[in-house]
């Protein structure tokens, strides 16, 4: 725990012993408690990701579609408001929000196009955004220079309501990118990435309510990869997102799938279970009187 003087440090610490299920609840609490530290706790805490309809969506392939959905974190916020990456407009609308350069977000507009084609494929369905904005040191570039260095954040978000072994599940994907050209040829790419998942699992009369939630954080690092335009940065990022995930998704099937599993088992017993062990006490005990009355002295009348 850390000192009491270090208020952002302690709530910190409090939120790492809360339960996942109830990490939205209990940040309140403690931005409430503490307004001064909003901005820092939302920054370094990760939350569900919540979302937003962009109204001025068009899609010109058909016409009836007005909107399109997309996801609210940190990373696109200005404020109050929140960017959607599809319009490049602000929710509700801020006339001074902050734009990525006409370069970057050609990038942004590519990375999204595919994160949604992965999600569809790995998902089944869901809502991704794809946020872009520019190092430093490169603010206030001409907004036609190529983009060298920059940062992102990749959201996925997926529902599940009323699963044959779910009833109500959300899988939460956050990956914040760092991409640096090292060479001519050359690029260094960070990748830190937090998954949130969430299970209510269904079957409540049968196995009573369960909950199965948890959370998991991991880095990645690659240097000196190869970038062109053969290999940019969309295909380089793409491909360390996907080979995180499933990084990830195999530590929360050990951590908590198998874990909870074994943990069940080892407490309950199922009925087949409970007849081999009443009939092998029964036993036991037909063998101790057995062998008792093999050895007992037979009474005689006086």
């Amino acid at each position: 725990m850390s000192s009491s003087s270090d208020p952002l440090g302690n709530c910190l610490s409090i939120l790492r012993r809360m339960p996942p299920s109830r990490i939205e609840d209990d940040l309140n609490g403690l931005v409430n408690l503490f307004p001064d530290y909003e901005d820092e706790l939302l920054q370094r805490v990760d939350q569900p990701l919540m979302t937003e309809q962009d109204t001025l969506y068009k899609d010109e392939s058909d016409p009836s579609v007005t909107s399109k959905p997309f996801l609210l974190c940190d990373y696109n916020r200005d404020g109050d408001s929140y960017r959607s990456p599809w319009s490049n407009t602000y929710f509700p609308p801020l006339d001074d929000g902050i734009l990525p350069s006409k370069a970057l977000r050609k990038i942004e507009m590519e990375m999204n196009e595919l994160v949604k084609f992965y999600t569809d494929m790995y998902y089944e369905g869901g809502i991704s955004s794809v946020y872009l904005w520019e190092n430093d040191e490169d603010e206030g570039a001409d907004d036609d220079a190529e983009v060298r260095d920059f940062a992102g954040c990749v959201c996925i978000k997926k529902d599940v309501v009323d699963n044959q072994y779910v009833s109500l599940g959300t899988w939460n994907s956050i990956h914040v990118v760092e991409a640096n050209v090292t060479g001519k040829d050359t690029a260094s790419y960070k990748l830190t990435t937090t998954i949130l998942l969430q299970m209510n699992i269904a079957g409540e009369e049968k196995v009573g309510k369960s909950n199965l939630s948890g959370n998991v954080t991991r880095q990645m690092e690659r240097k000196d990869i190869p970038w062109n335009k053969s290999c940019p940065h969309v295909f380089n990022i793409g491909q360390m997102i996907e080979d995180m995930e499933n990084s990830a998704r195999n530590s929360l099937d050990d951590i908590y799938l198998s874990k909870s599993t074994e943990i069940l088992s080892s407490i309950r017993t199922s009925s087949d279970q409970l007849d081999g062990a009443l009939n092998q006490h029964t036993q036991m005990l037909r063998n101790a009187v057995s062998k008792h009355g093999a050895t007992r002295k037979i009474d005689t009348e006086i």
